[in-house]
């Protein structure tokens, strides 16, 4: 059977949703389907890194195309842009955990924990609708070191993350207010994921940095790295739910206005902390809020890594290609 991703990436749009769509796409492949991705060649794209996985990437259809499933993970497109693909498939899913667009589908998965997610269901009642973080999408590897994680208790090693793209570009202006609150800071261990589709990454890598400060770039591992790791600071996105599997909470940073509702409701129900938007908050404040939290909440913080580690199983993936199966031999 053959299957079509719709999916883009590019500085603005970011990684999130093919890293996502590929950790299915391998699961699809290894079950004897033939992906193809569907994405347009924007700046800042991912498209030879799917390609390195062995899947093929294309930029148009033929008219003589004929998928047995297209699925769409895209925040920039409704049931129009779908509706246009009847032509190539007989079935369309859908990727969906922002905004409340309607969709012309015939199944939308919504992987999230969004006070908007009972919105997007009755916006699309007429469609079948599997919605929370069963569903989530995750690479092989973070399912694997699930059962190695453990809640944390003290809260020293620092993961740092601001997005694959760094879209706003907020490394650089952060290690420097890291630099100057050294006094404050000198007792953690702050290691600043870098990733090579980041614009500024050149830059970064030739910053002189004091020794509490630790680059990683492009890490072989992100998943062990992660477990090396007592709490999590940075932007909201795919991250989210990847060190939630391995039990790392921490403090939040909105970079898009797509992140804003799932980083809000996690802040609500207790599974990390919301400081806010980063259009809004300085890189000193924002490090002093994790600073509080450290010292005043590390008994809350160990009860939000032990909730995040029960809640995502990291089995999403194999259940979604599951249901895809069910879905295809039904139809």
């Amino acid at each position: 059977m053959k299957v079509l991703f719709r999916v883009d990436s590019s500085h603005e749009i970011g990684t999130g949703h093919v890293v996502r769509c590929v950790a299915l796409a391998k699961i699809l492949k290894n079950e004897g389907y033939s992906i193809t991705f569907y994405s347009l060649d924007l700046p800042g794209n991912l498209n030879s890194w799917i390609q390195q996985q062995g899947i093929e990437v294309v930029s148009s259809l033929s008219s003589h195309e004929f998928y047995d499933c297209c699925i769409f993970d895209h925040y920039s497109l409704n049931n129009t842009q779908e509706s246009s693909f009847r032509r190539y498939t007989k079935i369309i899913g859908v990727i969906d955990d922002w905004g409340t667009r309607m969709h012309d589908a015939d199944f939308i998965i919504d992987p999230s924990i969004s006070a908007n997610s009972t919105l997007r269901a009755q916006v699309n009642s007429n469609t079948k609708f599997f919605t929370g973080p069963k569903w989530l999408l995750l690479r092989e590897e973070f399912e694997k070191h699930h059962a190695e994680a453990t809640a944390r208790k003290n809260f020293q090693k620092v993961f740092v993350f601001f997005g694959g793209t760094d879209p706003k570009k907020l490394s650089i202006p952060y290690i420097r207010a890291m630099q100057e609150m050294e006094a404050d800071l000198s007792g953690l261990n702050l290691k600043i994921i870098v990733s090579p589709h980041q614009a500024n990454a050149d830059d970064i890598l030739k910053m002189r940095l004091p020794d509490f400060i630790e680059v990683h770039y492009n890490p072989i591992s992100i998943p062990k790295l992660m477990l090396d790791c007592d709490i999590y600071f940075g932007s909201g996105g795919t991250i989210t739910w990847e060190r939630m599997c391995l039990g790392l909470t921490g403090a939040v940073i909105s970079v898009v206005e797509n992140q804003v509702d799932i980083a809000k409701t996690l802040h609500q129900i207790g599974l990390h902390h919301y400081i806010g938007s980063s259009e809004t908050i300085a890189p000193k404040t924002a490090l002093k809020n994790l600073l509080e939290l450290i010292d005043s909440r590390s008994s809350t913080l160990t009860k939000m890594s032990e909730r995040s580690l029960s809640l995502i199983d990291g089995k999403g993936t194999q259940r979604v290609s599951n249901l895809l199966s069910e879905l295809l031999t039904h139809n």
